[in-house]
């Protein structure tokens, strides 16, 4: 049995709502399970066979042990007209004792079933073969449904008797060995179909089931009447329904929300401080086989009573009140809150309408008893008042509480202390404004407020007394503002009903000073301080006279503008304005500036004011450059006037902005020997190049630093250092000395790591960076790497030469590639040139279509024997040239040559005709001489060239270089050279001129055109 509850509401007002937990959930449950009770038969019994009577013939039993039996036949099926009911009696004819579990099963699908019930007997020995009637109580009975099946399990043996061959039935019954014992109240599910499942055919079993019609579920506490106050709180536990089942399997299916509360309905309000009302809810439980009841719980909303809580109570009031007070502040509770709508009822006795009740305070929420501001007691007419204050809620309930309220008798304030001509001595020196002068002191029995007056003789006295606490102070400094004696003043108070009689008060001033004057200020020109005066300067000194010669003076002053303070100081006792601080900067300061200064001068009571006007004056100051140095990059190449970078120097000049025509600033600058590449502006120091510039092609190496100078229009000037930094850029490409005519003669047979040769670029750049060379092979003859080329140039052997790929007069052409460093943009430079490799040598020439005939000088071998022979030969040349020079001088018959040799060899064909004349005429004479003595008698004479004389043609004159024999041999030596004697002074040596140097024999050959490498 199966139950479920609803609900239902009948509700008075809109403003509350009570529920019950989980009831969206009940109420979709009773949608489900809507429909007529499902009903069961009573005493029906299955199957129909042997209905009534003892079973006959069933002797046999199965003797396995742990066998669990389902009677799958269709007549031990619930018939069908017992859709929701009670296992009510097992009947059986055993034929073994022991203990049994009867079964109820339900079919889900194919072969699988689930355990809905099980019944528990024993069968005694004495009962055996006996039809057995087994009522089940009532707290073990199974709910059924039509359909379901009735088995049963025997852990001894099958107990219940079978009779075979019987086709009665048209199906089987079914055995599982082995079964073992299952818990029903799980509802565990089994496999009828497993493969040691016995199926008895045509067996029919002496058991049979009897059924009971189902019971409708009952409330246990409805219906009931509860009552809560309308303080109460949403969530507030209001009552708990339960309900129970006579037929007890379903008892623990009343509740499906949760049965962990134990079957129960927990009914809790839903929102705080419900409306006052009473509420019906109507509960329906219902059970598995739709048997239902119903039932009310009848809820009611009742109202808290407000309460005064501070009530009777009294106060007193004067009779000269006349302010609204607050007599009395009304205290009260109120559990449910319903004193929103409270309402107050006042009856005052005698009749007084200024009494009332009124919200006070900052936030208008207390209720107070109160005495408005208009009313005026008269303690004559009414001593007290009786008032009844009555509070409603705004329902129906209702209390009452009583005020009683006393009127006392004015009495009038007194003064204290203004009898018999009160006096008050004050000092001129010492009171200022605010300083409190008298203090007149009043007394009031009730404490009542009161209010002070005062009028002075003479009028305008610098006195005020404060209306509400009778204090007489000064409205003014005394110093400088008053020069009256003394001042007789009248006073009176009042307390609202009564204002006394006025009393009087004498005010007398002592100490009055002189006051001192300033004597040298107010100057019709104003004073110039230039800039940049030093700290400490004296401006001006203030001076001043006073008749109070015992007075000490001090001397105070204020700016305007008032940063002004920042320049200026004022010597406190000597009155001497000084500059003090910080420099006054004319540029810093406004052009304008027109500084007024305040000058006072005090002597502790009074004080004298003067003004003083400072102008400013501007002085020239020298320029400065922001950085010791700066840097400037100009590009690699440029022309004549082309700017070289800008270098933004940053210049300033304290006089005024750079850029004013007031002052102006000339730039000069000192680079040594690298000024002249480039040139500097006079006026802004842009800097330009001087001439057409490469860097490539200059001597000097960069960065260098240049002295700059900027003057000011003063003469005043500053100095930075300019860093020229000109970074070099790869402009140039790699040049090889030829491109073509590169020859290499080797051998054919060469091992790895021999070097054959080498090749050599050049790059103009002039950072390594940029004139680093790569060098690689551009392309070559051959399909494998035999040759390498490293960074130098230098050409290696990679792999072994060998025959046939290496042999005698073959020649082979490499195109080699140099390239140099990638530059900014990422281009690349580079050149090629052409080697030709020869294997030199004479073998039987083996025919390669791209090589040529050799010729004789591409043959290594042929190159340096010619070598030899030709250094051989060039020596011997010489040898026998000096050889013939020599004999061709000294030798008679080959005198016909020297003048050919003096003329050529020695540049005779400077010398003039005259000394061409004497120089053969001496040789001829020297001959004759060599004719006619032996070489053993000769002497070496020096000659010296005698100077001619005049333009004589005498032929007698002796030539120079004679031999001092021809004065000997008795010859007349005229004007010729004279033979030098021992002790006699030697003549000037007459240097022949030297011949015209030949052309340098590099410059000879720079018309050849092969280079050869070994």
């Amino acid at each position: 049995m199966h139950l479920l509850f609803s609900e239902h509401f009948d509700v008075q007002y809109n403003d509350i709502v009570l529920v019950m937990k989980d009831i969206i959930v009940l109420l979709s449950v009773v949608v489900l399970c809507d429909g007529a009770a499902q009903t069961c038969t009573n005493n029906l019994k299955w199957p129909s066979e042997a209905s009534s009577g003892t079973f006959s013939g069933y002797t046999s039993y199965d003797a396995e042990l742990d066998s669990g039996y389902l009677m799958e036949a269709v007549e031990y099926h619930t018939p069908d007209d017992c859709t929701c009911g009670l296992l009510y009696k097992w009947i059986f004819h055993p034929q073994a004792p022991g203990p049994i579990e009867f079964q109820v099963w339900e079919h889900l699908d194919h072969q699988s079933y689930k355990l809905k019930g099980e019944n528990y007997f024993t069968v005694p020995t004495a009962a055996v073969g006996e039809t057995i009637e087994f009522l089940v109580p009532e707290r073990d009975r199974i709910t059924i449904r039509n359909n379901y099946l009735i088995g049963w399990y025997g852990a001894a043996s099958g107990i219940i008797g079978y009779k075979e061959d019987d086709e009665a039935y048209s199906d089987e019954a079914r055995r599982e060995p082995n079964m073992g014992n299952l818990d029903p109240s799980h509802e565990p599910t089994f496999d009828w179909s497993s493969g040691s499942s016995v199926v008895h055919a045509d067996r029919i079993y002496a058991i049979r089931a009897e059924s009971y019609s189902n019971t409708a579920p009952e409330f246990t506490n409805l219906p009931r009447e509860v009552w809560i106050y309308g303080d109460a709180t949403a969530g507030a536990y209001i009552y708990q329904v339960a309900a129970d089942d006579i037929d007890p399997k379903d008892v623990s299916t009343l509740f499906v929300y949760d049965i962990a509360e134990d079957s129960t309905k927990i009914v809790y309000l839903a929102v705080s401080r419900p409306a006052i009302g009473t509420y019906s809810m109507t509960f329906e439980v219902q059970d598995q086989c739709l048997n239902t009841n119903q039932a009310t719980l009848t809820i009611i909303v009742k109202n808290w009573a407000p309460s005064l809580t501070n009530l009777p109570s009294f106060a007193s009031i004067s009779e000269s009140t006349t302010n609204e007070v607050a007599l009395f502040t009304i205290q009260f509770t109120d559990k449910d809150n319903t004193t929103l709508d409270e309402k107050y009822a006042l009856n005052v006795s005698p009749t007084n309408s200024d009494i009332s009740i009124k919200y006070v305070g900052h936030d208008k929420t207390n209720r107070s008893v109160v005495s408005a501001r208009s009313t005026s007691y008269d303690y004559t007419i009414a001593q007290q008042y009786i008032i009844d204050i009555t509070l409603e809620d705004g329902e129906f309930d209702t209390d009452k509480g009583y005020f009683m309220l006393y009127i006392t008798k004015n009495d009038p304030p007194k003064f204290t202390n203004l009898e018999n001509g009160a006096q008050a001595n004050i000092s001129y020196v010492t009171t200022a404004a605010g300083d409190t002068v008298y203090a007149v002191s009043v007394t009031d029995a009730e404490n009542d407020a009161l209010t002070f007056t005062m009028t002075c003789d003479p009028v305008g006295c610098p006195l005020e007394i404060d209306g509400d606490n009778g204090v007489i102070s000064a409205n003014q400094d005394f110093v400088g503002n008053i020069y009256g004696t003394g001042w007789d003043l009248s006073i009176t108070v009042s307390d609202g009903v009564t204002t006394t009689v006025a009393r009087s008060l004498s005010v007398i001033v002592h100490d009055i000073n002189d006051v001192p004057q300033i004597v040298n200020l107010g100057l019709s020109d104003a004073i110039a301080v230039h800039e940049g005066t030093a700290l400490g300067t004296v401006v001006y000194t203030v001076s001043y006279i006073d008749l109070d010669t015992a007075d000490t003076h001090t001397f105070h002053a204020t700016y305007n503008p008032t940063l002004a303070a920042n320049y200026f100081e004022m010597n406190i006792t000597s009155g001497t304005l000084t500059t003090a601080n910080n420099v006054l900067d004319y540029e810093e300061l406004d052009p304008n500036w027109s500084i007024v200064v305040t000058v006072t001068v005090s002597d502790g009571i009074d004080r004298a004011t003067g003004t003083l006007t400072i102008l400013i004056r501007n002085v020239n100051e020298a320029p400065y450059f922001h950085q010791t140095k700066y840097t400037l990059e100009p590009p690699e190449e440029g022309t004549f006037g082309a700017s070289a970078g800008d270098w933004r120097p940053g210049l300033s000049d304290p006089d005024l902005d750079i850029d004013s025509p007031l002052d102006t600033h000339a730039y000069t600058w000192d680079c040594g020997i690298y000024t002249r590449y480039f040139r500097m502006a006079r006026v802004g120091g842009a800097v330009t190049y001087a001439t057409k510039f490469d860097y490539d092609s200059v001597s000097f190496t960069a960065p260098y630093d240049c002295v700059v100078t900027v003057t000011d229009k003063a003469g005043l000037s500053a100095t930075t250092t300019l860093e020229i930094d000109i970074h070099d850029v790869n402009d140039n490409t790699p040049v090889f000395v030829t491109t073509t005519d590169n020859y290499i003669f080797q051998t054919p047979s060469l091992d790895p790591g021999r070097l054959v040769g080498q090749v050599t670029a050049t790059d103009k750049d002039r950072s390594t960076e940029n004139n680093r060379i790569y060098y690689s092979f551009h392309t070559t003859p051959f399909t494998k790497n035999f040759l390498l080329i490293n960074d130098y140039g230098n050409i290696y052997v990679n792999e072994t030469w060998v025959a046939p790929q290496f042999n005698y007069g073959i020649s082979y052409v490499l195109i080699v590639k140099a390239e140099n460093v990638k530059d900014e943009d990422g281009t690349v430079r580079s050149a090629t040139a052409t080697v030709t490799l020869f294997l030199s040598g004479t073998t039987t020439p083996e025919v390669i279509t791209t090589d040529r005939p050799f010729k004789f000088v591409e043959d290594n071998r042929n190159i340096a024997w010619l070598a030899v022979a030709l250094t051989f030969g060039g020596v011997l040349l010489v040898i026998v040239c000096g050889f013939m020079m020599m004999y061709t001088i000294q030798i008679k018959r080959y005198r016909w040559c020297i003048p050919w040799c003096r003329k050529h060899l020695l540049g005779l064909k400077k010398m003039t005709r005259r000394e061409k004349r004497r120089y053969y005429r001496g040789l001829l004479m020297q001959a004759e001489l060599d004719e006619t003595d032996d070489d053993s008698n000769e002497e070496h004479a020096e000659t010296a060239l005698q100077p001619d004389h005049g333009d004589s043609d005498d032929e007698t004159a002796a030539p120079p270089m004679l031999w001092d024999r021809l004065k000997a041999r008795g010859d007349p030596i005229t004007r010729g050279p004279t033979v030098r004697k021992p002790g006699v002074p030697r003549a000037a040596v007459y240097d022949e001129p030297k011949p015209q140097l030949k052309k340098n024999a590099s410059e000879m050959l720079k018309a050849s055109k092969s280079n050869f490498w070994t």
